[in-house]
C-alpha cells in the first residue's frame, strides 16, 4: 500500500498485504493462495497466519487501506487551490491512483475488482460512501463560496458527488487499460468541472 498510511500499521501486515496484491494480480483472486501469498512475503505460511486467517481476512485489509488512501489523496488534492475543472480533474485522478493502474493493466483486475464488488460489497460500500460523502461535503462548501453551482442537477452535493463518482468509476468497465480510463476519467472531470463552475 502507500506509504500515506504505511507508519500507522504493522510492517509486516503491510509487507504482506503488498505481497496479497501481487499475487492476486499474478494468480486472480480465486486461485491465489495463502501459501502464494507467504512466498511474495518471503516468510512461512506460519508466519502469515500470525497476522491474518486467510485471504479473505487480507482483501478485508486491503479494501480498508485503500479507502483511506483514497480519502487522504482526495483532501489532498482538493485542498490544492485550482479552478473548478482542475480540482475535480485532481479528485479522480486521487481517487483513482493508488491500485488502479496495476489493476486495469493486469488480466487478473477485473477478477478482483469483482471480489471487491460481490464477495465484499458491504465494505466495499461503507468505503466508498465515505469518500462520495467527503466530495459532496467539498461541493456543498464551493457551492456556498460562489465557485460552483449544482442545483441544476442535483439538491445537494452529496446527490452529486454520487452520480459523479459513479460514472468516473464506470468508465472502468469498457476500459482498455489504466492509460486509456485514465484519459477519459480525465476528460469527464473536465465536462463535470465545466459544467459546475460559476
Amino acid at each position: 500500500m502507500s506509504t500515506d498510511i504505511s507508519h500507522e500499521l504493522d510492517p509486516k501486515v503491510v509487507v504482506i498485504l503488498e505481497a496479497a496484491f501481487e499475487a492476486f494480480l499474478k494468480f486472480g483472486f480465486k486461485r491465489a493462495s495463502m501459501a502464494d501469498i507467504a512466498v511474495e512475503a518471503g516468510m512461512s505460511r506460519a508466519a502469515l497466519y500470525l497476522h491474518f486467517k486467510n485471504k479473505d481476512d487480507i482483501f478485508r485489509s486491503m479494501i480498508a487501506v485503500y479507502h483511506t488512501e483514497c480519502l487522504q489523496g482526495l483532501a489532498a488534492a482538493l485542498a490544492v487551490e485550482a479552478d473548478v475543472p482542475a480540482q475535480i480533474e485532481a479528485a479522480f485522478a486521487a481517487i483513482t491512483q493508488a491500485r488502479f493502474p496495476a489493476l486495469l493493466d493486469s488480466p487478473h483486475g477485473a477478477e478482483f475488482l469483482d471480489a471487491k464488488s460481490v464477495a465484499f460489497a458491504d465494505q466495499a460500500a461503507q468505503g466508498d460512501a465515505q469518500v462520495v460523502m467527503s466530495f459532496g461535503v467539498w461541493l456543498d462548501q464551493a457551492a456556498v463560496e460562489g465557485r460552483l453551482n449544482y442545483l441544476p442537477y442535483g439538491n445537494s452535493g452529496l446527490e452529486v458527488a454520487q452520480v459523479m463518482l459513479k460514472a468516473m468509476f464506470g468508465l472502468k468497465m469498457g476500459a482498455m487499460g489504466y492509460e486509456a480510463f485514465a484519459k477519459d476519467r480525465d476528460s469527464l472531470a473536465r465536462m463535470f468541472g465545466v459544467a459546475l463552475a460559476v
